[in-house]
């Protein structure tokens, strides 16, 4: 006879002994943290019971939203009888019968059965830590999505080159590039996206066709993650020594010195390198990847491609291609008297920061005075992350550029980070915005979107003018016009279509102001009124060129001075990025609220944001950073293996 049941203190000599069995040392629980674990309220821990004696435990942490497993253990005489299926399928069932989004749960790198297993219950794996259980131990984050485990799944093939093996196909529709990212039929979360477009680079419409796919949660292949991870050679020198012994391993025989190994639907083209070609499309999930090895003592992986290069359609390509379209799931301080180091990156060379000088050096005390090492950094020292425990961006960000790429670093060194990478990609990109801010129905101006075959008719009859172009990575005011007439509009576009394939036409809805609404962890923090700059339609308003701005005037006020409603679409709004630090803008007309937009990075400056909260608005951001370093270390004395 099985049971599961919550431990407690009467069971702490087994957890003890538990813990001493299956665990490493390094990795134990001590007698008070067990202690501690069985008194907290979301941290609970359950054994399974076998003929009256206790065999094992899973220890959860039970969050509104998920549930994250923090670890799972089975005595050594006990493993291998189903025990440990038993607990997790008992929390899989906890979690369905109290609605959760998903489980997580992280595990070793180098524990490539203990993957599988996990991969038998349907988890997923959503990224990659390096340095997560030490430096050189790397995890891997998994996670089950319960509204998809048993959700029926309809495939996409996105096209934009129409290629005759496609017919050959089974359980797919092929879409063309254009009509997926225009058409409302293909919005449903139940669709998984195999994005076939023939180039990925940055605002190409393949890399719009990931980005909508994962605006709309809906499985892509690749995502733009993986679209932007193949260009970052951190990632790369992080997995050639995760995988050096498995890639040593499987190319001993090779007797050249460079290798290319190629990974079609998932797997090799010959089954020798079957192992290292599962192992890589776990952290790269694409249709087609090229992976480039070199050696010189060892072998190393030197760069990853997505490209589709000289592939051989043949019986086995159809097959494989099948296969994969039937699957139902997819895969130190530097000074003692401070207790963690906390970079602030900056650029001088940014004519419009988010942050002038003084409200830097009001970081800068804050931080100090709440017990951080605090350094300015630039982008050449992106090599020295890893010696910090927070990373706070005051440089404007772009995910083109290298602030995406600190922001990506920090966050898989595990450092706290503000603005986290998801909130940059769904941010920066106001196509994104608009997918987002649609699925979650919040009230906005009329948005389209425009292409070089949108018929300009129909789009002036839609919106009439004057109405507003947007490239899909303004900021700033900059890369947003006012288009007053038909032969503006054809010159305008003609002009932006140089540098994307998509952009966005809005409703113009003229007033003297925008709200400001700066939200942090899904709190409101501050309010502003940011006013037209004189004789302009925008708050910045840019010379030609973009080398000088004259911006409008700045009015501050307490949260609880603002209307209600202001603050309440703020929020909503905010809590479609993430928890992090955003500044949502908001126009107030004919008494209704319309959301402009959500920008990560917000601006804090002296004398506007800070004007009436002065050093308290300095110190609840720091005290976010330090309060998030303390979460996560607590939850790093454990890992799940």
């Amino acid at each position: 006879m099985i049971e599961i049941k919550k431990a407690d203190l009467t069971t702490l000599s087994f957890l003890l002994k538990l813990e001493k069995e299956a665990f490493k040392t390094e990795r134990r629980f001590n007698e008070s943290q067990i202690k501690r674990s069985l008194a907290g309220k979301r941290q609970i821990v359950y054994i399974i019971i076998f003929n009256n004696e206790k065999v094992g435990s899973v220890t959860i942490f039970n969050y509104q939203r998920m549930i994250r497993i923090y670890s799972i253990a089975i005595l050594k005489a006990f493993q291998k009888h189903g025990f440990g299926k038993e607990l997790i399928n008992f929390v899989i069932k906890k979690a369905k019968q109290e609605q959760k989004e998903c489980l997580t749960l992280e595990v070793d790198l180098k524990e490539p059965r203990l993957i599988n297993w996990y991969e038998s219950f349907g988890f997923k794996t959503v990224k990659i830590m390096p340095n997560y259980y030490s430096s050189g131990e790397a995890a891997l984050k998994m996670e089950l999505r319960l509204q998809e485990r048993y959700k029926k799944v309809k495939n996409i093939i996105v096209i934009d080159n129409y290629q005759s093996w496609l017919t050959k196909l089974t359980n797919v529709e092929i879409v063309w590039a254009e009509n997926f990212i225009n058409s409302t039929t293909y919005k449903s979360e139940e669709y998984r996206i195999i994005n076939l477009v023939s180039s990925y680079h940055y605002q190409s419409l393949g890399y719009y066709v990931s980005l909508l796919a994962s605006a709309r949660n809906q499985r892509a292949f690749p995502n733009v993650v993986t679209i932007e991870d193949v260009l970052d050679e951190s990632i790369i020198a992080s997995l050639s020594e995760d995988f050096s012994e498995l890639m040593n391993k499987t190319f001993k025989e090779v007797e050249s010195d460079d290798f290319k190994l190629t990974v079609l639907w998932g797997n090799a083209l010959l089954k020798k390198y079957q192992m290292l070609a599962k192992a890589l499309y776990k952290i790269f999930a694409a249709p087609f990847l090229n992976f480039y090895f070199v050696k010189n003592k060892n072998w190393s992986l030197k760069r990853v491609s997505l490209k589709e290069e000289n592939i051989i359609v043949d019986d086995d390509f159809i097959m494989s291609a099948n296969e994969f379209l039937k699957q139902k799931r997819f895969s130190n301080s530097k000074f003692k008297n401070y207790q963690y180091d906390l970079a602030i990156l900056i650029d001088e060379n940014d004519l419009s920061p988010p942050s002038d000088q003084v409200a830097l050096a009001n970081f800068k005390y804050a931080a100090e005075k709440r017990g951080f090492y605090c350094e300015f950094i630039s982008k050449e020292d992106y090599h020295r992350l890893n010696q910090f425990d927070a990373l706070f961006i005051r440089a404007t960000t772009n995910v083109n550029d290298y602030t995406y790429q600190f922001s990506r670093l920090a966050y898989s060194e595990g450092l706290v980070v503000i603005d986290d990478p998801w909130s940059i990609l769904k941010c920066a990109n106001k196509l994104f915005l608009h997918e987002s801010i649609e699925k979650h129905h919040l009230l906005t101006p009329l948005t389209l979107l425009v292409t070089k075959k949108t018929d300009l008719n129909t789009l002036i009859t839609r919106l009439s003018f004057p109405f507003i172009l947007k490239q899909p990575d303004s900021a700033a005011s900059r890369g947003v016009f006012k288009i007053n007439d038909e032969k503006e509009l054809k010159q305008k576009l003609d002009e932006l279509f140089l540098t994307s394939e998509i952009i966005l036409a809005q409703q113009y809805l003229k007033t003297a102001f925008d709200w400001r609404v700066g939200v942090l962890n899904n709190k409101p923090l501050y309010v502003c009124k940011y006013f037209m700059a004189k004789d302009h339609w925008q708050i910045y308003h840019w010379e030609e060129n973009y080398n000088k701005f004259v911006v409008g005037e700045v009015e501050t006020y307490l949260v609880d001075e603002v209307p209600k409603k202001i603050i309440k679409a703020a929020l909503q709004a905010a809590a479609i990025i993430g928890d992090g630090f955003y500044g949502v803008d908001l126009k107030e007309r004919d008494d209704k609220i319309y959301l402009i937009e959500i920008n990560d990075n917000p601006s804090i400056d002296s004398g506007w944001e800070d004007k009436l909260l002065k050093n308290e608005l300095y110190k609840t951001i720091i005290d976010y950073f330090y309060e998030k370093i303390i979460i996560t270390r607590n939850l790093k004395k454990r890992k799940t293996h």
